[in-house]
């Protein structure tokens, strides 16, 4: 690849969160899979260790109905922690990125840098975002847009 790919973009509060949600996914399903576990065997005690189709018919929409309640809580309290520390200021999240074999270059209002791709500690990538990660908890958010396959052809290149 010879050309640059220039991107400006605004990071929304989602970006955010979809950021943060990749720090925390293996802890959360664990925490779901003990959750769950527990429930079960909650539900089962009341039953005396006895359930039959009876009583399958009334846990199940149990489960299923706890298991909304927690996800709901837990995306309103997501919402509510990210928002804070997102803060309310939109300039501070607009981005000026030129990535090219070179490396990466970032500028926004507030700062500006530049990354040699040896910088990379790795490239993920989710439904609507790839994430450029200099560090375990530091990375650079980029939503994805017609550039997709140019930018994974780079990163495959390069990260």
């Amino acid at each position: 690849m010879h050309s640059t790919i220039h991107l400006n973009y605004q990071l929304t509060i989602r970006d955010y969160m979809d950021y943060q949600f990749q720090f925390i996914k293996k802890s959360l399903l664990t925490l779901g899979l003990i959750l769950n576990v527990v429930l079960l065997v909650i539900l089962l005690a009341i039953t005396g260790f006895q359930a039959g189709v009876k009583e399958w018919k009334w846990m199940v929409p149990v489960i299923i109905v706890v298991n909304g309640a927690a996800g709901a809580l837990y995306y309103m309290l997501m919402r509510a922690v990210t928002g804070k520390s997102f803060g309310k200021d939109a300039s501070a999240h607009q981005y000026d990125i030129q990535l090219s074999d070179e490396g990466i270059r970032l500028q926004t209002p507030a700062t500006e840098g530049y990354y040699a791709w040896s910088e990379v500690y790795k490239v993920a990538e989710s439904r609507k975002r790839f994430f450029i990660f200099f560090a375990e908890n530091t990375a650079l958010i980029i939503p994805k847009d017609e550039h997709d396959s140019a930018l994974r052809a780079l990163f495959k290149a390069h990260a």
